[in-house]
């Protein structure tokens, strides 16, 4: 098995049942902050809600878990899981999300992965739903160790010998920094829409893909990046900020109306917790974002050697690739380069379907032709609503000529009989 341990039973991962594994060397100063339970019930409520749309069975196929670890505190990274002992499945694949996401941007995987893979989708400490430690550093590498090693310690909590790595985003970044550290557990490693690759002085613009309004924002905030603002500071602001955010929130993804609305609130209660770890942001990124003060594009050409890495980026993704791209050119037996059809930065949510076939797809021919298909599958789809549209306008314009003449009808006819009269 995949697995040393049982790790599909949630009193295995409770608080209660961890009581006695607390390491009395933990200083007194890892100072830990939750949320208050209301928050708790009501983001575990909204989490199950979604997962009811997942296509798998709740609390048989997909768990809801808080793992806790013995690290800076007694924390825990909230994870959503799939997989059972009975399955006997031996591949493990873990998925991390990127910045202000959580593990349940996912879900709509699960149905394709399992029951090929166990699935483990943790929150990344101190944001989302996950514990928060109270730490301080004043270091780019410390920022760094300090998440990756969060992860080995889960990691080693559920038993997880070998696995196939994902990471989205900021996720994608800790994912490559993890397995640098940590090659011997990694089978192979995926990074979708990943930051922090491309080392800007070999060439390259970060802001090369990204439409006008963001490139905007980015460029505002840049000269209030020494103040360090944080999105849970703005959110808690109560003034114009948190309107713009809660507004921005719901029009994050190309999802339907309430799927954004569930997300969103999602995100609203994370960034209730009494504090996160937002302020590493500006430790990990330079001004102008996505710039990163660690470009890991030499470390992966030099550093990558046991396992192979698949760069995915979305057709209209506004995520900087141009570090990614010349990994590939440099060397394209350990570095693939695909992009997914269609869509933005988000399609591990928008198009999750094309992305988990790529996953379980280990040809690379067979994933080319895989992307080759959906493209064709939106482009019939997009001719189609098209043709559906010009229909629709040649109705209503013929209608309208209708209308018209049984307007002008009425009106000779009106005429007619004032002149007979």
């Amino acid at each position: 098995m995949g697995n040393k341990q049982n790790t599909t039973k949630s009193q295995d991962t409770s608080e209660k049942k961890e009581e006695k594994n607390v390491n009395p060397d933990v200083k007194l100063e890892h100072v830990v902050f939750d949320a208050t339970p209301e928050i708790k019930e009501e983001a575990y409520k909204i989490e199950r809600q979604i997962l009811e749309n997942s296509g798998l069975q709740l609390d048989k196929e997909v768990w809801i878990d808080d793992v806790y670890i013995d690290y800076y505190g007694k924390n825990y990274l909230h994870t959503i899981r799939c997989g059972r002992p009975e399955d006997k499945i031996e591949k493990n694949i873990v998925i991390i999300h990127g910045y202000q996401g959580s593990s349940i941007t996912f879900y709509k995987l699960f149905k394709h992965l399992y029951p090929k893979y166990n699935i483990f989708c943790p929150d990344i400490i101190g944001m989302a739903l996950s514990s928060r430690p109270v730490v301080n550093f004043n270091t780019t590498e410390k920022w760094l160790e300090f998440f990756v090693e969060s992860f080995e310690k889960w990691r080693q909590k559920l038993g997880i010998e070998k696995m196939h790595l994902v990471g989205h985003s900021l996720g994608g970044y800790f994912s490559a920094l993890y397995s640098l550290s940590h090659p011997e557990v990694i089978e192979k490693l995926t990074l979708l829409s990943p930051a922090g690759i491309t080392d800007t002085n070999q060439g390259g613009n970060v802001h090369e893909y990204m439409p006008f309004g963001k490139k905007l924002g980015f460029h505002l905030l840049g000269p209030f990046w020494s103040l360090k603002l944080t999105m849970q500071g703005m959110f808690r602001d109560n003034g114009l900020s948190k309107l713009i955010m809660k507004s921005a929130l719901r029009k994050r993804y190309e999802v339907s109306k309430e799927e954004n609305e569930l997300l969103a609130r999602l995100t609203e209660l994370s960034l209730s917790y009494p504090t996160d770890l937002d302020k590493a942001i500006y430790y990990i990124f330079k001004n102008p974002i996505p710039k990163v003060n660690l470009p890991l594009e030499d470390k992966l050409y030099e550093g990558v050697k046991s396992f192979k890495v698949d760069f995915y980026f979305g057709e209209n993704d506004w995520m900087d690739r141009a570090g990614s791209m010349r990994l590939c050119n440099k060397d394209n037996e350990r570095f693939k380069f695909y992009t997914v059809s269609k869509y933005g930065h988000n399609f591990n949510l928008e198009n999750a379907e094309e992305l988990a076939l790529l996953l379980i797809e280990k040809d690379e021919k067979h994933k080319e032709k895989i992307i080759e298909d959906f493209r064709k599958k939106e482009d019939e789809q997009m001719h189609m609503i098209e043709t559906e549209d010009l229909i629709i306008q040649k109705l209503e314009e013929e209608n309208l000529n209708d209308n018209n003449q049984l307007a002008n009808d009425e009106k000779n006819s009106k005429e007619f009989q004032d002149l007979n009269k």
